[in-house]
């Protein structure tokens, strides 16, 4: 073989290589949003999980504690992109860049802030007369909307609770004699 030959291959080499990182940036195989990848949270919220991601329900429904989904890759490799779904019972506090918007065609807010290693995007939302917040984290910032994180964003839906919530009145037990 002569060195042109060799060039060529090393040429050919480096195009795939290239095509591989420009695919993978615009496309992180995230899939599509499927109820078989939903997670559900005792208190009735729920939402999809991407593709090689899992979805871990935290809290146990008392009012006032923290109760929500986390959704993040199974394998992680340094900092990586993650979104929290929270029950906050209330609207939370806003910062200084709030924009109003909608999600799934009702009222929502909108706002983003730059930490110290990350990038976050929250939105907080009303159903039935409770307050949700989406908080998207990541290394970079993202156009959230235009992003494959979207579809699995506007996968939250309310449920019906899986058991009654702690807050309400349990009924007394009479010990058997």
């Amino acid at each position: 073989m002569d060195g042109r030959w060799i060039k060529v291959v090393i040429f050919v080499l480096l195009i795939m290589m290239i095509a591989g990182v420009v695919s993978a940036l615009l496309d992180p195989g995230l899939g599509k949003p499927d109820n078989a990848h939903r997670t559900r949270h005792m208190i009735g919220f729920s939402i999809c999980y991407p593709r090689g991601w899992g979805g871990t329900p935290i809290g146990d429904g008392i009012e006032g504690d923290a109760n929500y989904i986390r959704l993040a890759p199974e394998r992680k490799s340094g900092r990586e992109t993650a979104i929290n779904v929270s029950y906050t019972g209330m609207r939370t506090a806003t910062v200084a860049n709030v924009q109003e918007g909608t999600f799934q065609s009702q009222p929502a807010f909108f706002s983003s802030v730059r930490a110290k290693y990350d990038w976050q995007w929250r939105m907080q939302f009303q159903r039935d007369g409770k307050w949700y917040q989406v908080t998207l984290i990541s290394p970079i910032e993202i156009d959230v909307p235009k992003s494959p994180y979207w579809p699995f964003i506007e996968s939250f839906r309310i449920e019906k609770p899986i058991t009654p919530a702690a807050t309400e009145p349990q009924p007394a037990t009479v010990p058997a004699s």
